[in-house]
């Protein structure tokens, strides 16, 4: 089992990105459609992303990150910045930079 860190702003939905809920995708029919807003219609793009690794994959296991903590991210074998990245950190403080560029 491989254990992926996902750092996302939220559990999708975070950033501008999403996607098209099309048929064609297998892994993207139970994925939930925002219903009202901007993006009615639509994915968050980290929710799809997710779905269409678990759909590939048996043998993963993801873990939502809306921060980084590194205790929870040592926990995994890999971890992928997706909406939340460095640049975040960056503007916090450089205190909260460096503490991240270490992770």
């Amino acid at each position: 089992m491989v254990k992926i860190g996902m750092i996302c702003w939220k559990q999708g939905g975070g950033t501008n990105d999403y996607v098209l809920p099309t048929p064609v995708k297998p892994w993207k029919k139970d994925v939930e459609v925002v219903k009202k807003g901007k993006y009615t219609g639509k994915i968050p793009f980290e929710k799809a992303l997710i779905a269409a690794m678990e759909h590939k994959y048996d043998d993963i296991e993801i873990m939502y990150l809306n921060k980084f903590d590194g205790e929870k991210m040592k926990q995994n074998d890999i971890n992928f910045l997706v909406s939340l990245n460095l640049l975040a950190a960056w503007e916090k403080n450089d205190q909260e930079y460096n503490r991240v560029m270490k992770l």
